[in-house]
């Protein structure tokens, strides 16, 4: 995908924007737009925002640094995604498109998010398009992932 449609979408992110509103609206899935902005972070701002954890707001001070950084060492242009645009059109096809480890590690994070929000396992997977009982492998997946990055980081937290 073209850099300028992924500032359009970083740009909208930080407009307001749900990602769950641009991914309806071009036709993706929230993985999908939750992986563009990081890696849009990634190559205009130099962190590494999934290895650093970075979420929520602090997540969007890292993009709006990286969109400043776009517009500083390009021509400035923003235009939303393209339909036609081969890999977006690849992107799009929710039911044809092989999840890249990059989209099912990004799909995961987000079900996990949604559970800490305390949202039901059935409501997630109505929202994801699986069922409840894959939900729950995700979420036990997922949180044994992050256990042992905070065991490696020695991050405590406190109830």
């Amino acid at each position: 995908m073209k850099s300028s449609a992924q500032a359009w979408i970083v740009r909208e992110y930080l407009a307001g924007a749900m990602q769950r509103d641009l991914a309806d609206m071009l036709g993706v899935t929230n993985s999908v737009i939750s992986i563009v902005v990081r890696r849009f972070c990634d190559d205009w701002s130099g962190a590494d925002v999934a290895k650093q954890l970075v979420y929520g707001e602090d997540r969007k001070v890292v993009a709006l640094n990286a969109l400043r950084q776009y517009f500083l060492r390009t021509d400035g242009k923003i235009e939303p995604p393209y339909m036609d645009d081969p890999v977006w059109a690849r992107l799009s096809g929710r039911r044809q498109f092989q999840f890249h480890e990059d989209y099912r590690k990004a799909r995961n994070e987000h079900v996990w998010l949604l559970r800490a929000e305390g949202l039901t396992l059935a409501k997630i997977g109505e929202r994801i398009g699986v069922t409840k009982t894959r939900v729950g492998q995700i979420v036990l997946q997922f949180g044994h992932r992050m256990q042992r990055a905070m065991r490696k980081t020695s991050f405590s937290y406190t109830n």
